[in-house]
């Protein structure tokens, strides 16, 4: 809890991306930690740092969800963005149990928990910035406007373009 209010607190400094793909990543590198024998007062502070990757990651993507999208699409941003977590609580017990009954082993799932923080890190970072997608629009807008066909999309109110 307290990581993901100090990376509140740096999202608000430097924007979500970054911080979100980070905590992802961290995530990703502290699972990986987790299998290996370090002295109990190390392990904790790992599954901390990892606490801070997971919990705290959930938390910073409703903000950056909520950023991205624009008003009128914003609560359903939000609610498929935490559907989709869900599925995470839903398929991870099913995933662990069924690597448990396969006899693989507990490294096994924290690798593969860790690959799923590793590749969310990646999508993080592939998601257009809200200014890129604001700078497109403007640009499109520019160019409708200085075509002066009849009966085009400049005839229409730039309020009312999509």
């Amino acid at each position: 809890m307290i990581g993901g209010m100090l990376a509140s607190k740096l999202v608000d400094r430097s924007g979500p991306q970054r911080i979100v793909a980070t905590t992802f990543l961290l995530a990703a590198i502290t699972l990986a930690l987790m299998t290996i024998a370090f002295p109990l007062p190390v392990l904790f502070i790992v599954i901390a740092i990892a606490g801070v990757g997971t919990l705290g990651t959930q938390v910073l993507i409703y903000g950056f969800t909520s950023n991205d999208y624009t008003t009128n699409a914003r609560a359903a941003g939000v609610a498929w963005a935490s559907g989709s977590g869900r599925l995470g609580g839903i398929f991870g017990p099913l995933i662990g149990g069924w690597l448990l009954a396969a006899n693989l082993g507990g490294a096994t799932a924290f690798y593969i928990f860790g690959a799923v923080a590793l590749f969310g890190a990646l999508v993080t970072i592939l998601v257009p910035s809200q200014r890129t997608v604001e700078q497109a629009k403007a640009k499109a807008e520019e160019i409708l406007e200085t075509q002066d066909i009849p009966g085009s999309a400049t005839d229409i109110p730039v309020t009312d373009r999509v």
